[in-house]
């Protein structure tokens, strides 16, 4: 029988790995955060979206194409763009109430591919707790 081979990691290392993940992910939010800006929607302007008063179909319509062409055009995942509105205004289940079903199907076909669910088994409310 052979001996597995054990493998130890220096703990410097792990530190280094999780300090180089964090600098990635904040030089992704300024990047987003600037991308929102530069497409109408200031610090401001995302506050009062996630302050819990109503907004219009509108500007609920307006907010989800910009989320959409985030995706497409500055190639940010909407998994994190929640992840980036959590860490700065409100907690996860006012931010997707504010989502559109089109918006919402996205981030169902992003968490499918990431967790390899397939999509008709994905009920986003099981996945999110």
């Amino acid at each position: 029988m052979a001996k597995n081979k054990v493998t130890t990691v220096d703990k410097e290392k792990v530190q280094c790995r999780t300090n180089e993940v964090e600098l990635v992910n904040d030089i992704l939010k300024k990047e987003f955060f600037l991308w929102m800006k530069v497409n109408g929607y200031e610090h401001q302007e995302l506050k009062d979206i996630f302050d819990g008063k109503k907004i219009s179909a509108t500007e609920q319509s307006k907010f989800n194409c910009t989320i959409r062409r985030a995706k497409s055009e500055a190639k940010i995942e909407i998994s994190d763009i929640i992840l980036f509105f959590e860490e700065s205004y409100v907690k996860f289940k006012k931010i997707l109430s504010v989502f559109d079903g089109e918006t919402t199907f996205e981030l169902k076909k992003e968490l499918s591919a990431k967790y390899h669910i397939p999509l008709d088994k994905t009920n986003l409310s099981q996945i999110l707790g």
